[in-house]
Parts: C-alpha cells; sequence; structure tokens
C-alpha cells in the first residue's frame, strides 16, 4: 500500500501553482454565478411582486 504521488507531492512545486490557477479559476467562476444567482433573484421578487399585483 504505497502511494509515490503523495511523496513527490510536497517536492514539486509546479503541481502547488496548478492548484492555485486551478482555485482562481474556481473561485471567478463562483463569482459569476453568486451574480447571476443575484440577478435571478431580483427577477423572481419582481415577478411575484407583479402576480400580486395581477392578482
Amino acid at each position: 500500500m504505497c502511494m509515490p504521488h503523495m511523496m513527490d507531492h510536497g517536492s514539486s512545486h509546479g503541481s502547488d501553482d496548478e492548484l492555485r490557477h486551478q482555485v482562481e479559476t474556481l473561485r471567478l467562476r463562483v463569482e459569476k454565478l453568486e451574480a447571476e444567482v443575484e440577478l435571478l433573484r431580483q427577477l423572481l421578487m419582481e415577478k411575484s411582486r407583479g402576480d400580486g399585483h395581477d392578482h
């Protein structure tokens, strides 16, 4: 039960840079999603308000 990839993970700095890059990309994606969710939430609020007036 030996895991060589665990050993060379500590010595290689390239993987750290790649991880950092992936995290940054994910963070940007999450921020974009949060913005979209905020827009959708506002649309839903307006829609529900409009429905209230219709009835």
